[in-house]
């Protein structure tokens, strides 16, 4: 289910690269920030929409959503039919979400 657009993005090293820093970062930099605002009891306010390709989360016990409602006060969200690329893999049901959330009255 991947495109050729995802796939190319993995044929260029500096891509790799820089995904590859941000999974690193992940793991130590933000890693940190996300404790320290843990331990302070800090939490996004602002609306935020999750999103996630809905391929091998239904077996998980706990979705994105509920990860993120302990990072945020106002969260919603759901999956969406594709794997880990969603504006690739399903462009019409990101695209509609989106326009869904940012359209929504406050």
């Amino acid at each position: 289910m991947h495109s050729s657009i995802t796939l190319a993005a993995f044929r260029d090293p500096a891509r790799v690269h820089a995904m590859c820093e941000d999974y690193r970062a992940g793991a130590y930099a933000d890693f940190e920030i996300d404790k320290s605002d843990r331990d302070a009891g800090n939490k996004i306010t602002i609306p935020t929409l999750a999103l996630w390709g809905d391929a091998g989360i239904a077996s998980a016990a706990a979705t994105p959503l509920d990860t993120w409602k302990t990072w945020a006060t106002n969260v919603t969200g759901g999956p969406i039919d594709s794997g880990h690329f969603l504006t690739e893999e399903n462009p019409d049901a990101t695209a509609k979400a989106l326009r869904e959330f940012f359209t929504a009255a406050p």
